[in-house]
């Protein structure tokens, strides 16, 4: 393991809490090492079947997907796989697998039978799509159930507002593990345990140094950026371009019948909370 992944992440490897946070900044190499492992799990395990988790069901096969791919291509095991892209799923000939499902469809989130974990990629997402998730993962097949998040601490808001940070930090810094015991009845009781784990570039062996010294160069040109993606401090999303850059067709819109004949009243509507929005109409009867 050490001539694959980095030393901060050995202590993870054993770890069998049912949440595992991995937070930090840029170029760490946390998600390298959740593919990883993950891989390793899903060629040793009896049974295993893991979602990839994104707000957005598009961002998935650029960014976890394309992660587990290219490291099983790597390690010269291509041939142990099957990469399907309608749906997004990697079959391994042992019977284990990894489905992908974004957040912007609930309802797919609910539909998969036996899952035993989930690894939710850059994006935190709401508490009510957590929740879903996180309670259709109960399934006695598997070795154990995990959950994990690997992400850069920004959210938009205030961070200490948000329900992520309040349920697994609330004040809290570096890495850490919580336990949590929950007594069910009077002679009965169950122990709840969470992992915490912060990581850097300077954390990262193989970083090229020219993406560190950008990094530490954000202490002058954006503190901000220094300290989340340097550092892995909290921080409250700078926000900007939102409307073009988060507009999602299947999401944002729905099909109804153009009539040529009618005229289109569009209308723009900027707050700030929600932050911007379009909508496009035609009056029926009138011109």
């Amino acid at each position: 393991w050490r001539k694959t992944i980095n030393e901060t992440f050995i202590p993870l490897l054993d770890c069998k809490d049912r949440y595992v946070i991995m937070y930090g900044g840029r170029g760490s190499s946390k998600s390298n090492f959740e593919a990883k492992k993950l891989i390793y799990r899903c060629l040793t395990e009896k049974y295993f079947r893991h979602i990839l988790i994104r707000n957005t069901y598009a961002t998935i096969k650029d960014s976890s997907y394309q992660t587990i791919k290219d490291i099983i291509y790597e390690w010269g095991l291509a041939e142990l796989f099957e990469f399907k892209l309608q749906p997004l799923e990697i079959h391994c000939v042992n019977g284990n697998s990894f489905l992908a499902r974004g957040c912007d469809d609930t309802q797919k989130l609910k539909s998969i039978k036996d899952p035993t974990g989930a690894w939710y990629e850059e994006d935190i997402p709401t508490e009510s799509d957590f929740i879903t998730i996180t309670t259709s993962i109960r399934t006695t097949k598997a070795n154990y159930l995990q959950e994990t998040f690997t992400i850069n601490p920004e959210v938009e808001g205030n961070y200490q507002d948000n329900w992520f940070w309040k349920r697994f930090f609330n004040g809290r810094e570096g890495s850490f593990r919580d336990v949590t015991e929950l007594r069910l009845t009077d002679t009965t009781s169950v122990k709840l345990s969470y992992t915490v784990h912060q990581s850097t570039h300077a954390d990262n062996k193989w970083l090229p140094d020219e993406f560190r010294a950008f990094l530490m160069d954000l202490k002058l040109k954006n503190p901000y950026y220094w300290e989340v993606y340097c550092n892995g401090k909290w921080g409250n999303k700078q926000l900007g371009g939102r409307f073009y850059k988060n507009f999602d067709l299947g999401r944002n819109t729905h099909t109804v019948k153009y009539n040529p004949s009618l005229s289109l009243h569009i209308s723009f509507d900027f707050n700030v909370n929600p932050y911007m929005s379009l909508s496009i109409w035609q009056m029926v009867g009138q011109s």
